[in-house]
């Protein structure tokens, strides 16, 4: 989780601002995760 928790922290910036946010870092189904991670956290993210 490590991984994310990185990438969550640049995905926060974004979204925090009400920015997109484009994660091409992970592979499916890796990056199906990380969309479940982040809506986790409360983001609404698709």
């Amino acid at each position: 989780m490590d991984d994310f928790e990185e990438a969550f922290r640049e995905a926060k910036a974004y979204l925090d601002e009400g920015l997109p946010f484009w994660c091409d870092v992970f592979l499916r189904p890796k990056d199906k995760e990380f969309c479940d991670f982040i809506k986790e956290k409360g983001y609404e993210v698709y």
